[in-house]
């Protein structure tokens, strides 16, 4: 059996474990609230940051590293949804999962808040157990979700690695096929300009080039037409086949 601790989330069989350092950013006007909230998290053994305002949490999410944010929808001047708007529209921070914990509980407000963003709504007055239920389930997807974007990202990069190798290889192989190209064709210059006849097999005696001279003597029209066969397909007299087959065995 496997000991699970408490900020361990199971997602289709798989165990996800929150990070350690975890940062809650609680944003409300209301001390009381935030007190609640902020020991239910603690004594969860999670860090909590405090804001008592829309642009008190902006400027502590300029320089506090936050996890997910439990923001509060009612408040004086830059209310839950403009703050969220704010958060939203920084790419530094755009990524931090937004938990709206506020009184309203018609429609209209809850579908304006996953509109703008947010993942999620806890209800006030809301039970401990519920907040905690939530911020660890989105913990994990938030958790997931990077690891997930990483692991695409270091993919990507690797994908991108083998096709510069495969690029790499096949220019390497077409320069070497264009060298080889140029190679037989100043070879067969070379023996097309001389009077004797030439042609080259392999170890099984087949044909694979003959000069011009040859090619005429065989009977070809092209010394190409040569590559690939054998003594036998060429329109030899008795004679000269007889001859060539001796060449073979004295060769073999």
């Amino acid at each position: 059996m496997t000991s699970l601790s408490e900020n361990s989330i199971t997602f289709n069989n798989c165990v996800t474990t929150l990070s350690e350092n975890s940062i809650i950013l609680i944003v409300d006007d209301v001390p009381n609230n935030l007190k609640v909230l902020s020991d239910t998290l603690a004594n969860a053994n999670f860090e909590v940051a405090i804001a008592t305002s829309g642009e008190g949490a902006l400027q502590q999410l300029q320089h506090t590293p936050v996890s997910l944010i439990l923001l509060d929808v009612m408040m004086p001047g830059m209310n839950g949804f403009e703050t969220c708007q704010q958060i939203k529209a920084n790419p530094t921070t755009r990524d931090i999962p937004i938990i709206f914990v506020t009184a309203l509980t018609d429609a209209v407000n809850k579908v304006t808040g996953f509109e703008l963003g947010g993942v999620d709504y806890i209800t006030k007055p809301f039970q401990q157990s519920e907040v905690l239920a939530r911020v660890r389930t989105h913990l994990a997807i938030h958790q997931l979700s990077q690891s997930l974007e990483a692991r695409n990202l270091e993919l990507q990069q690797l994908n991108e690695q083998l096709e510069q190798r495969v690029a790499k290889r096949t220019q390497e192989l077409f320069t070497s096929v264009e060298a080889f190209k140029q190679t037989q064709q100043l070879l067969r210059l070379m023996f097309d300009t001389v009077p004797q006849w030439v042609a080259w097999k392999n170890l099984n005696s087949v044909y694979l080039g003959c000069n011009q001279g040859f090619a005429k003597v065989a009977g070809l029209s092209s010394p190409d037409e040569i590559i690939g066969k054998n003594d036998y397909d060429l329109p030899w007299s008795q004679e000269e086949a007889d001859w060539y087959r001796r060449c073979d065995r004295t060769c073999d």
